[in-house]
C-alpha cells in the first residue's frame, strides 16, 4: 500500500510538541568506536578484544546541524519503504516513518514533525509504502532494474543478505553522509563494515533500532523483600558482574505450587528463553566474528576466551535453582514461540529478573509490583564498560538500493532526516516515552544512559546462512557442555560461508 504525505497535509507542527521536545536532553544512544576490531597489539588466535573507544560519543553529545543547502524538488516524490508494523507486536511497536497527522502521540508527533521539517525543505512529496518483508520488495524493483524506492528500510540481517546479494549503495559513495556524527549510531556500523565499507547505515531515524537494545528488567520489591538493595549503586561503582548478577539469582527459587518440581508454575531468581545468549556473551565484550587491522572479519567462535564464556553460560542458565530456561519446558511453549511465558512470569512477579531488550517494556505498562533496569553484566571486574547489544531481526536500518538514479539529493535528505530524527524522534523516545512515561523511577534513567553509551553488533547475528545463533540456543536448552567439538564440526563451514561473503563485499567496494 502507497501512502502519500504532501506539503499540503504537513502543514501545521503543535507548538506544544516542539517546545516540549527542544527542551528534552538529547541524548546520543550510540556506543563510540570500532567495537569488535582487536587492536594489533592485543589480538591473537586465543582473544578478541573491543578497544575502549566509547567516549567518542556519550549521552551527552549533541547533535550538529549539518547546514545542507536545500534543494527545491517542486513537490517530486520521494519514496521510502518500511516496514509494516504488525498489529499487537510489542517487538515493533512504532511506526517509523508514517505519520499522516499529528494526533497527540509523542511518538507519531515527533515523526510528522520530522517528516515536515525534510518536506517543506526540499519542497518533496513523500511517499511512503509499507510492507511486512522489505528485503523481497526492495530486492524484486533492484532485480528488474526499477527505481521504486529512493530509500529502504529492512531489518539489521536483511539489509545484509540484500548488501551481499550487491542490491545496496556503498554508504560512502553517498554524498552528505557523515556516520561519525552522533545521529548515526557509528559504532554499530563500524561492526558491521567490511574493509571499511558499509551498505546500510543506522542512526536516530531507525526507531526499531533505538527499541532493540538489551537490558535486564528487575522486580524492586521481590529485590527489597531480599535486602537487595544496591543495584543500581552496583552498576554506577562498575562492579556489576556476572559473579554478582549469579549470586543475586541464588536463594529467589521457590516451589509455589508444593508439587515438589521446580516448573514454570513456581518463582525463580532468573527468566529467560534461549534468545538469552546473545545479550549475555555480548555483554562480556565477546564477539563469535571478529577484525584484523584491516577491518576483515574473521570467525572467533573457537578462541579460549569464547569456549570459557560459553562455559559459564550454559551453566547459569542451566542452575535451575536460580534460573528457568522456558524453552526446556514443552508446556510452557505458546503461538508466539518462547517468549510469552517469561513475560508472564515477571508479570505476576515470579522472576526477580527477567532478560529482554529494551522493547520488553512495553508488556509491563500493566504490571501491579514496581520494576527497574540495568544493563546485562560484566564478564568480571577486570571488564571496564558495560557493553549492550543491538539485536538484528526487529531492529532496522536505513539502506539505498543501487537503482536510485539520484544519490546528490538522497544523500541530502538522508543525513537530514537524521539530524531531524535526533531533535525530535529520539527525544520523543527517549526523554519523553522511555525514560519519561514507562521508567519508573529517576534511577533506570540513569541505567539507560549507561546502557545506550556502548552498544554494539556482532556481525556473526546479521549472518544468518552461519548456524551460529540456533547452536548457541541448543548448547543452553539441551545444557550441551561438549560445545568445543561440535564448534569444530561446523567450522569449516562456518569460515567457507564468512569467506564468501567477505569476498564479495569487497569486490562491490572496488
Amino acid at each position: 500500500m502507497n501512502i502519500r504525505i504532501t506539503p499540503l497535509l504537513l502543514r501545521v507542527i503543535s507548538l506544544i510538541l516542539t517546545a516540549l521536545l527542544l527542551s528534552s536532553a538529547l541524548i546520543s544512544c550510540g556506543g563510540g568506536g570500532s567495537g569488535n576490531q582487536p587492536s594489533a597489539e592485543t589480538s591473537s588466535p586465543d582473544t578478541v578484544s573491543v578497544p575502549d573507544t566509547a567516549a567518542d560519543e556519550t549521552p551527552e553529545t549533541v547533535s550538529p546541524d549539518p547546514k545542507i543547502e536545500a534543494v527545491d524538488c517542486d513537490g517530486a516524490g520521494f519514496a521510502i519503504l518500511s516496514r509494516e508494523r504488525p498489529e499487537g507486536n510489542f517487538c515493533y511497536p512504532y511506526k517509523e516513518f508514517f505519520a499522516s497527522e499529528e494526533n497527540g502521540d509523542v511518538i507519531n508527533d515527533a515523526v510528522f514533525a520530522r517528516n515536515l521539517a525534510v518536506t517543506e525543505k526540499y519542497n518533496i512529496t513523500l511517499e511512503l509504502p509499507e510492507n511486512p518483508d522489505v528485503q523481497s520488495a526492495a530486492n524484486r524493483a533492484v532485480m528488474a532494474g526499477e527505481d521504486s524506492y529512493d530509500i529502504v528500510v529492512p531489518m539489521h540481517l536483511q539489509a545484509y543478505n540484500m548488501s551481499v546479494a550487491g542490491h545496496l549503495t556503498n554508504i560512502a559513495d553517498i554524498p552528505y553522509v557523515d556516520i561519525e556524527k552522533p545521529y548515526w549510531r557509528t559504532s554499530v556500523m563500524k561492526n558491521a563494515s567490511v574493509g571499511g565499507s558499509n551498505y546500510f547505515a543506522t542512526g536516530d531515524l531507525n526507531l526499531a533500532a533505538l527499541n532493540g537494545v538489551g537490558v535486564l528488567f528487575f522486580n524492586k520489591e521481590l529485590a527489597a523483600e531480599r535486602k537487595i538493595d544496591d543495584l543500581y549503586d552496583t552498576v554506577r561503582a562498575g562492579d556489576w558482574t556476572l559473579d554478582r548478577f549469579t549470586d543475586y539469582c541464588r536463594g529467589i527459587t521457590m516451589d509455589l505450587n508444593g508439587d515438589q518440581q521446580l516448573n514454570g508454575e513456581d518463582m525463580f531468581g532468573l527468566t529467560v528463553n534461549g534468545f538469552v545468549w546473545q545479550p549475555l556473551f555480548a555483554a562480556t565484550n565477546s564477539v563469535i566474528v571478529g577484525k584484523d587491522s584491516e577491518d576483515i572479519p574473521y570467525f572467533a567462535w573457537d578462541t579460549t576466551h569464547n569456549l570459557e564464556v560459553i562455559e559459564r553460560i550454559v551453566n547459569f542458565v542451566n542452575d535451575r535453582e536460580s534460573v528457568i530456561l522456558v524453552n526446556q519446558f514443552p508446556e510452557l511453549q505458546d503461538a508466539n514461540g518462547w517468549g510469552q511465558a517469561s513475560i508472564d512470569m515477571f508479570n505476576e512477579a515470579r522472576a526477580l529478573f527477567w532478560a529482554e531488550q529494551i522493547y520488553g517494556v512495553h508488556t509491563l505498562r500493566n504490571m501491579d509490583t514496581d520494576f527497574g533496569i540495568l544493563p546485562y553484566p560484566k564478564y568480571n571486574d577486570k571488564q571496564e564498560d558495560y557493553t549492550a547489544y543491538m539485536h538484528c531481526g526487529w531492529t532496522s536500518t536505513t539502506c539505498v538500493p543501487i537503482t536510485n538514479t539520484d544519490l546528490d539529493l538522497t544523500g541530502r535528505i538522508l543525513e537530514d532526516l537524521a539530524y531531524q530524527s535526533s531533535i525530535t524522534v529520539r527525544p520523543a523516545y527517549y526523554d519523553v516515552t522511555l525514560k519519561g512515561k514507562i521508567s519508573r523511577d529517576n534511577d533506570s534513567g540513569d541505567m539507560l544512559d549507561i546502557i545506550y553509551t556502548r552498544v554494539n553488533l556482532d556481525p556473526v547475528l546479521l549472518m544468518g546462512g552461519l548456524p551460529v545463533d540456533n547452536t548457541m540456543r541448543n548448547f543452553l536448552i539441551k545444557n550441551n557442555l561438549n560445545f568445543a567439538s561440535e564448534i569444530e564440526s561446523l567450522k569449516s563451514q562456518c569460515v567457507a560461508k564468512l569467506a564468501s561473503d567477505v569476498e564479495a563485499l569487497l569486490k562491490l567496494a572496488k
